[in-house]
């Protein structure tokens, strides 16, 4: 198992356990427990497309985490929105999961968003980007942003917002380390583990 698979192992267990220990102690947090769950989602088929080594299994399994990717972003604007304890902005909330939907499904069937998967570096299998990959990035920096701002504008009235946003910033920017080989630009997602 390589070091990438390792993360998103560990991301997964990780993103599992908490899932499973919010639902026991805090399951009014479903915003949370969404997001979590997403991050369980992306990081599963990250650690199993890693290690595969047929051509279209890992095409197959590239779809799934392309659909973790897509949710990650929006369930973590629902989640800022949550433990601020803000109400959600339902017509960008409803444009974002028109974005989410159309990328989920123009994803697994065409090569607009993952144009192919080819070998780079020590991948055999990554995946290059489609003419809509700078849209998703839009997207996900969009959300990330967005939900940064929202905890932002309320850590003087909360404390632990500014440590979940401080945690939050890590782990997006170790999660965006992946974004550099769709692009083929040879630096390897080593900050992927941040995601923890």
């Amino acid at each position: 198992m390589s070091f990438y698979s390792l993360s998103g192992l560990i991301n997964f267990i990780t993103s599992l356990s908490m899932t499973l220990l919010v639902i026991n102690k805090r399951p009014d947090l479903k915003k949370y427990i969404f997001l979590n769950l997403s991050v369980a989602f992306w990081s599963f088929f990250y650690a199993i497309w890693l290690l595969s080594n047929e051509f279209a299994y890992a095409n197959i399994l590239v779809r799934f985490v392309f659909t973790g990717m897509v949710l990650v972003p929006i369930s973590f604007l629902h989640f800022c929105y949550e433990i601020s304890k803000k109400e959600e902005n339902r017509i960008l909330i409803a444009i974002n999961w028109f974005f989410a939907c159309f990328f989920v499904a123009v994803n697994f069937v065409s090569d607009l968003v993952i144009k192919e998967i080819s070998p780079i570096l020590d991948f055999m299998f990554w995946p290059r980007a489609g003419i809509l990959l700078p849209l998703y990035l839009l997207y996900f920096s969009f959300n990330v942003f967005l939900g940064h701002s929202i905890l932002a504008k309320n850590y003087s009235f909360n404390k632990k917002l500014k440590w979940i946003f401080i945690a939050t910033s890590i782990g997006f920017s170790g999660a965006a380390t992946n974004f550099f080989l769709f692009y083929s630009i040879k630096i390897p997602p080593y900050g992927n583990i941040l995601t923890s």
